[in-house]
């Protein structure tokens, strides 16, 4: 067993050398890679421990086990793997339930798991049984800090959970009040509906970056009487204890982006900003909504949009193109435009055809042999199989 234990020391010294190198070269690949041989140094001499009888285990072969093992879990901290650390500390406190610097340790490991109450345990259990160790005390107070702190924000967050909830709860659901276009108009926001629509619910309407939403509520109502929680996927509005609306966005929106405020007497205006992500970018920055919510009524947004004070914001090569368009429009009879409608789709059907003779010739290795060398040499030519 002796000479067993003796070469478990050796390869526990070589793993200190590594160590040291591993914190001396922190930060760089090469204290990384000596921290990691380091680890390898202590794992082969746990190989080797294990292989001796630990019915009866002596003194010396206690004090090496626990010796490897915290070294073992120092070396895992410095490479942020606390679980394993967390398992080497508790294999010493096994062995000795009273050990400072395995409890020490296992704080360390809590805390980077996030667990801080385990933390302070550990650490307040290490102080009783080492009340002289400043390193100890002193992570006991930083410990003790961060808990508070955490426990902190935690218990506001709960608050303001379970008053949101109990608000809902108490909460009626109750109609609004009926929107029209003459409202609007009376409170000079009538533009808010463009590229839009106005319901008996709410009015909206868009431009190529942002959604407005027009609400009409109580004219004695004030922003303390309302809860108006905007959600990347809907929004949620209680005003005066009544539920008035709870609806999904057929799109995301960018919530901290997107504001909401009282405009006029009995009027509630959200400007949300549209989120691009995900979109074909062909058409980033610049699609249009067919609808505010889901299962709501929806725009033709061919007929009803336009791009108007927009123009500006669109890359150079499309706001090229819509002008073009715009002004080929403006010149063209209803007769030709509708001439020139059908001529497009008539394209379109061409260009779906032809796309799905290609895809089917592709199982065919001689049509496909030639596919490909008609693109080669004739790229911007149509191949259609027949």
């Amino acid at each position: 067993m002796e000479e067993v234990l003796d070469k478990v020391v050796q390869l526990k010294n070589e793993g200190n050398l590594k160590f040291k190198a591993g914190v001396q070269f922190k930060g760089h690949t090469l204290g990384k890679n000596s921290m990691i041989e380091a680890t390898a140094s202590y794992a082969s001499a746990l190989e080797l421990l294990v292989t001796l009888d630990e019915t009866n285990p002596s003194q010396r072969y206690k004090e090496v086990s626990i010796s490897v093992y915290l070294n073992l879990a120092a070396a895992s901290l410095q490479l942020d793997s606390y679980d394993s650390a967390l398992n080497c500390c508790n294999r010493v406190l096994n062995i000795d339930s009273k050990n400072a610097k395995a409890l020490f340790r296992r704080a360390q490991c809590h805390s980077g798991l996030k667990d801080l109450k385990s933390a302070v345990d550990d650490l307040k259990s290490a102080i009783n049984i080492a009340p002289g160790n400043k390193e100890i005390r002193s992570e006991y107070r930083r410990m003790k800090a961060l808990l508070i702190k955490q426990q902190a924000s935690e218990s506001f967050r709960q608050q303001t959970e379970d008053g949101l909830k109990r608000l809902h709860a108490d909460a009626v659901e109750e109609p609004l009040i009926k929107v029209t276009d003459k409202w609007l108009k009376s409170l000079s926001i009538g533009h808010l509906s463009n590229n839009g629509m106005v319901t008996d619910e709410y009015a909206w309407g868009q431009s190529l970056q942002q959604l407005f939403l027009v609400l009409r509520v109580p004219d004695d109502t004030r922003a303390k009487d309302m809860s108006i929680v905007i959600k990347r996927t809907g929004v949620e509005i209680v005003v005066k204890g009544n539920v008035t609306m709870i609806r999904k966005f057929p799109r995301p929106v960018k919530v901290y982006e997107s504001i909401w405020e009282i405009e006029g007497v009995g009027c509630i205006v959200l400007t949300l900003q549209k989120d691009h992500s995900g979109v074909d970018d062909s058409k980033r920055g610049y699609e249009w909504w067919n609808c505010l919510f889901e299962g709501d009524a929806t725009i033709d947004v061919d007929e009803v949009c336009s791009i108007g004070d927009d123009l500006h914001m669109l890359p150079d090569r499309e706001k090229q193109a819509v002008e073009k368009s715009l002004w080929e429009k403006s010149k063209r009879s209803p007769e030709e435009m509708k001439e020139l409608e059908q001529a497009q789709r008539d394209l379109e059907q061409d260009e779906s055809r032809r796309e799905s003779s290609v895809h089917k010739a592709m199982s065919d290795p001689k049509k496909k042999a030639i596919y490909e060398m008609m693109q080669e040499k004739f790229p911007d030519i149509p191949v259609e199989f027949k």
